[in-house]
């Protein structure tokens, strides 16, 4: 699949369009006016092809596609869930012997996950990975990191501004009722206004999936680091 991305060059300052694909790193792309090499990195993230399905969906919306731009938008969401699955499932083994996962492992993982979702849909997963990885379903996390971070915390970690917004519930109406809609009735006539509200409900879950997720990893390392210390006192003493 197909990626997009606009890119300004350092060089000059010309902005101009790039594109590479969804599972592959990004080429060097050139700059059409001085032609300058820029090089592409991504962030890093739960999940680099959902994040590049969300660009994609982006550009359908400014294509005019709006019916496929909600289908990227809700692959996006999917891939986080199951890579934050993943991702924690690795992290758990006994004695990894390195980073690498082995196919039956994946095999074995997907089961784990399809059983614990259930009959499926957004609300079932999302609970499901939320309590694995941080031991709270999806609104219960949400709703406790609106209380306890400020107004600029919430937008730089990409939260909407209204906690409703946010629920579970919420973006499986503005999201998922859409694409089960193509999947289940046909319904390919969406309009721009429809895709854009899809695509910021996407938005909105893999920003919460990727802060349930680095909030897991920091305190990982503060067990870690207090294991750390633990152990250095008994040394000494």
């Amino acid at each position: 699949m197909k990626v997009s991305y606009s890119v300004k060059c350092r060089q000059c300052g010309f902005d101009f369009s790039a594109s590479g694909y969804a599972d592959q790193q990004f080429p060097p792309a050139t700059c059409p006016k001085c032609e300058q090499q820029v090089h592409l990195f991504d962030r890093l993230s739960i999940s680099i092809v959902s994040d590049r399905l969300l660009q994609r969906s982006r550009n359908e919306i400014d294509a005019g596609d709006y019916t496929v731009s909600i289908i990227c938008s809700a692959m996006a969401v999917e891939c986080a869930l199951t890579q934050v699955f993943f991702k924690w499932k690795r992290m758990a083994r006994t004695s990894p012997s390195s980073w690498t996962t082995t196919q039956q492992e994946q095999e074995n993982w997907e089961r784990d996950y399809k059983k614990g979702t259930g009959r499926g849909g957004f609300e079932n997963s999302a609970n499901f990975v939320s309590e694995f990885v941080c031991g709270k379903k999806f609104d219960v996390f949400t709703a406790d990191y609106y209380s306890n971070r400020s107004k600029a915390v919430l937008i730089a970690s990409g939260f909407p501004s209204y906690e409703s917004q946010s629920k579970a519930r919420f973006i499986h109406e503005e999201l998922f009722k859409r694409r089960n809609k193509i999947m289940h009735w046909g319904r390919v006539n969406y309009q721009s206004e429809d895709a854009s509200l899809a695509l910021a409900a996407g938005f909105t879950a893999v920003n919460i999936l990727k802060v349930i997720d680095r909030q897991k990893g920091e305190a990982m390392e503060r067990d870690w680091r207090e294991a750390q210390n633990n152990a250095a006192e008994s040394v000494a003493t």
